[in-house]
């Protein structure tokens, strides 16, 4: 399907404040929003996307002014040809600008699988430490069959998140059934860009899932770190807790 795509800033967004999205058009006329950090598509029209107003558009060929009475999204109209809704910055008397403020070509730079490898052992370590201490009036057990199943399964999360129509759940996995045919299983996903330790720490110790006070529970935790250009890293982490069943 043939799409045009225009950039356009919206004020506010929520709850990322100030952003640029990305705007999508399709040959049926149908138009699309892109959250520029999440990489995540929503209709124009869904209630439940994070833009609040529309402002202008942007693309290579001139910048749209919005100056309908309607700022909210799902009841905005995206014709720029509709001189009532859209005003041009650039025209007959006001000539584009020539030359571009972009560079010419944008070099990615390669991000070492070894360098992440490390990063993904070293948080997965310092995560267990810190649950371990945090808990530290209570013993820790960790499952280390439940860690082996949940480093695989993660992976898959990461794909999942890009392709929206996979909507298999953690527990479709025949791995994890075998081992909720044995334990109470509870657990939850956290995916976040990494930026450094302390994030991730904060993340996961705001859940407060370190506070259990049950003696028979067991854990498992695992990190999966998935790599892009420039030393983009997707950072998935799983935590779990089981409880033997009698």
């Amino acid at each position: 399907m043939e799409r045009t795509r225009l950039i356009y800033l919206i004020f506010p967004g929520i709850p990322d404040g100030s952003v640029a999205f990305v705007l999508i058009r399709t040959n049926t006329d149908e138009f699309y929003i892109v959250h520029p950090i999440h990489g995540l598509k929503y209709s124009v029209h869904d209630s439940f996307s994070p833009l609040h107003k529309v402002y202008c558009l942007i693309n290579q060929e001139n910048i749209w002014v919005n100056i309908q009475e309607e700022e909210i999204v799902k009841r905005t109209r995206f014709d720029v040809r509709k001189s009532q809704d859209w005003l041009p910055v650039f025209n007959r008397n006001v000539a584009t600008p020539l030359g571009s403020v972009q560079p010419n070509f944008i070099e990615y730079t390669h991000t070492s699988h070894l360098d992440v490898s490390l990063l993904q052992d070293n948080i997965e370590k310092q995560l267990r430490t810190s649950i371990a201490h945090w808990r530290k009036s209570r013993r820790t057990v960790w499952n280390r069959y439940c860690i082996s199943v949940l480093r695989k399964i993660l992976p898959l999360m990461e794909k999942q998140a890009w392709d929206q129509t996979q909507t298999n759940s953690l527990y479709h996995f025949p791995q994890v059934q075998h081992i909720i045919s044995s334990y109470k299983m509870c657990g939850f996903p956290i995916n976040l860009p990494f930026t450094n330790f302390a994030a991730i720490l904060d993340a996961v110790k705001s859940t407060g899932v370190h506070k259990i006070e049950s003696e028979d529970v067991e854990w498992a935790l695992a990190v999966c770190i998935q790599p892009f250009p420039c030393h983009v890293l997707s950072v998935w982490i799983y935590v779990a807790t089981l409880t033997r069943r009698r």
